[in-house]
């Protein structure tokens, strides 16, 4: 990855976790449930798609900053949002009592989202100062 197009990149991530909100990511069969971001009814998953966009739209506003703060802001705030991302992937696609949830591509599409903002905000396109 090039330094020049990372917060391009990191913007890409931002607009799959957005997309990936609200295409199904589970479909449980004994339920006869299709499970996305936005709609976990039947569940107790809670909506886990309101703290994705969240943490991605301030990720999209660090991404704009060119303080050295907010980069480093956007590290923190692109860890948790993995951390999350990797919370809810085993949390929602996790066997119970003997049946496995079906996945479907937007679960996938949250963890790509959530690496693409990561290593976007561990590379950002900004000058170093040589004193």
């Amino acid at each position: 990855m090039t330094v020049k197009y990372s917060k391009w990149i990191g913007l890409l991530g931002v607009l799959l976790i957005v997309i990936a909100c609200f295409i199904p990511w589970v479909y449980i069969e004994s339920k006869q449930i299709t499970v996305s971001g936005f709609y976990t009814i039947g569940t107790h998953f809670g909506k886990p798609g309101i703290l994705h966009i969240f943490l991605a739209g301030l990720a999209a506003i660090a991404f704009y900053i060119r303080q050295l703060w907010a980069k480093r802001a956007n590290i923190f705030i692109c860890a948790i949002h993995i951390a999350i991302a990797i919370k809810n992937y085993i949390l929602i696609t996790s066997c119970f009592a003997g049946e496995c949830p079906e996945k479907k591509i937007g679960i996938f599409l949250i963890a790509i989202g959530s690496v693409m903002m990561m290593l976007a905000a561990l590379f950002p396109d900004m000058a170093v100062k040589n004193d």
